[in-house]
């Protein structure tokens, strides 16, 4: 862990041209040791769901995912997946009707992800190198720098046209 997976997923998801592609988006996390039905809750209310107590049940909670989503072009990041097991419990709950919907999987381990969907290629984030990362901070630090600068500048010109506005004493 640590490279920056959950961070790159919740870039996308909260991206402008995401949120705006996709009519449903959700997201839920799923830990090493998972509960189905606590997963199911928390795509649930991920996606607006409230279940009453007698469809908190596995099947109930897979019918009413099933029909918010069905018809609907929507993105699902499954954060953090240990096991193909997860994914092949809760997968019947996503309908595919060809609307260019996307199920995002984010996981530390290669071969869940490959299990997962076989054919999808696997986007592998490595560490930066010690020198990709000085660069990385060094362009960070630039950035501020020259904002600060343009900050100061705007700064001085207000002020010097308020000294220039301001009469002279006589």
């Amino acid at each position: 862990g640590g490279v920056g997976k959950t961070t790159l997923a919740k870039r996308a998801y909260y991206d402008s041209y995401v949120t705006y592609h996709f009519y449903i988006r959700g997201w839920i996390t799923v830990s090493q040791t998972y509960q189905k039905l606590d997963l199911l809750l928390s795509l649930c209310s991920s996606l607006s769901i409230q279940p009453d107590a007698e469809e908190k049940n596995i099947r109930k909670l897979c019918e009413l995912i099933y029909k918010r989503l069905k018809g609907k072009r929507y993105l699902i990041v499954i954060d953090d997946i240990w096991s193909a097991e997860a994914w092949n419990e809760i997968r019947i709950c996503f309908p595919d009707d060809n609307l260019g919907s996307r199920i995002l999987v984010t996981s530390r381990l290669i071969n869940v992800a490959s299990n997962i969907k076989p054919d999808s290629p696997i986007h592998r984030l490595r560490f930066l190198t010690v020198r990709k990362a000085g660069i990385y901070c060094d362009i960070k630090f630039l950035q501020r720098m020259v904002l600060a600068l343009q900050i100061y500048r705007k700064l001085g010109s207000k002020l010097l046209k308020d000294v220039e506005a301001s009469p002279s004493p006589s």
